[in-house]
């Protein structure tokens, strides 16, 4: 998915390619229906389901929320991180998953919105 300056795309990965799959996609008529330039879009698991969702935000202000809903292939994994001593909020907090030579790691960034002056 991209937020791009007039409209949002969807393209999917076909391996050496990708293919625009952007009207299949936005079926709903979400492009068609009074959708105003995006000017952010964030990724997440909002529905607790393992597969990732959209919010979309408009230009005119407008908040919209894709929701997938096309089935989950794979199982999900839930991690409840648990600071040992402060850091409630797990900043800085590191997740490696493997199996066997397939190796995964995230981690969690943010910010406070605080300042240095």
């Amino acid at each position: 998915m991209v937020a791009a300056g007039d409209r949002l795309h969807v393209f999917r990965n076909l391996g050496g390619t990708w293919a625009d799959v952007s009207e299949r996609a936005l079926r709903d008529g979400a492009e068609r229906s009074g959708w105003h330039r995006p000017v952010a879009l964030a990724v997440g698991d909002l529905d607790g389901d393992g597969d990732d969702d959209l919010v979309v935000r408009m230009e005119l202000g407008k908040v919209r929320v894709l929701r997938n809903d096309g089935g989950s292939r794979h199982a999900a994994l839930r991690v409840a991180l648990a600071a040992r001593v402060g850091n409630r909020s797990a900043l800085g907090a590191k997740v490696e998953m493997a199996a066997g030579s397939l190796r995964q790691a995230r981690s969690l960034v943010g910010d406070t919105g605080r300042r240095a002056g």
